[in-house]
């Protein structure tokens, strides 16, 4: 089940201190910037997924509106300065987004496992009902 997940975090201040990054071509920080969306919308969270398949070259020129005859050099530089890495079936991902998954996913059930047992136990389903205060 796909998790609906409006916005993701972006770091900034990562985005533009990563060397890895920097050192790519302005094109292909673009292209970057628009795999991460597509990754932010995919299941696995943070892979390079379209309905859980990896699209090819010519699917994700299309997908991002960039010309087929370019995105295979800025994929190249991507993959080159190491911006991002590949699972044993070669799809791509983020790393920080998939840790960022993971940590939150661990966080999740810590504090279900905190609060969720403990609100059970004292019979308490919902917020209490608040009334104004105003004199009869």
């Amino acid at each position: 089940m796909t998790k609906r997940r409006p916005w993701f975090k972006f770091h900034t201040q990562d985005w533009r201190a990563d060397p890895a990054l920097r050192m790519c071509s302005p094109a292909a920080r673009g292209l970057w910037a628009d795999m991460l969306s597509l990754m932010h919308e995919a299941e696995p969270y943070g892979f390079l997924l379209v309905g859980g398949v990896a699209p090819s070259s010519k699917q994700l020129a299309r997908l991002l509106s960039i010309d087929e005859t370019l995105i295979g050099d800025l994929i190249g530089d991507l993959s080159a300065n190491g911006v991002f890495s590949t699972d044993p079936d070669g799809v791509i991902f983020s790393r920080r987004m998939v840790r960022d998954a993971e940590i939150s996913e661990t966080s999740r059930e810590h504090i279900a496992k905190r609060w969720g047992s403990s609100t059970k136990s004292k019979g308490v389903t919902s917020a209490p009902i608040r009334t104004p205060n105003r004199v009869p």
